[in-house]
């Protein structure tokens, strides 16, 4: 009896709370209002954020569903950035009622922000990686927003004058 209470005690210390493994985008433009994507485990209904970024998070219903889209792996929200928010890196956390997720970071930059297609959840992959599928980027200061994952490059088209 006693091992078996041992047991079931140890299973509830390891019980398991939200995971995050990825952000969707990783950054955004400080006073632009954006669409962020939580991937991971344990991503319940009544999932919030927690974070130091001074921003309003509004959960939004799940994205789109998918093939890769399987319920409790994702939590979408409207992150609107204050304006005179600090331009650096922000941790973000997922909290449910079954406990606090670990951190990621996030970004918020004072530049114009282009998001990459490939890096959308259940988007095709390889899409930018050669000259010929290369997307243009716009002129001036800009945060090309995306996630590289193994050995991987992105190609871009800029242009530009003498």
């Amino acid at each position: 009896m006693k091992l078996a209470l041992m047991a079931l005690a140890s299973q509830l210390a390891f019980a398991a709370g939200p995971v995050i493994t990825d952000l969707q985008p990783r950054g955004a433009e400080r006073g632009r209002p954006f669409t962020l994507i939580v991937t991971g485990r344990g991503l319940s209904d009544g999932a919030r954020i927690q974070s130091t970024l001074p921003a309003t998070f509004t959960p939004l219903g799940p994205p789109q569903r998918g093939p890769m889209m399987a319920p409790g792996r994702y939590a979408q929200f409207l992150v609107e950035p204050k304006a005179d928010a600090l331009a650096g890196t922000y941790p973000i956390r997922i909290e449910t009622a079954e406990g606090i997720s670990n951190i990621l970071i996030f970004t918020i930059g004072a530049f114009p922000e282009t998001a990459e297609e490939e890096s959308q959840p259940g988007a095709t992959g390889n899409s930018n990686d050669s000259i010929e599928s290369a997307p243009p980027v716009r002129n001036g200061p800009v945060t090309l927003n995306g996630t590289l994952r193994g050995p991987e490059r992105d190609v871009y088209r800029v242009s530009a004058t003498a």
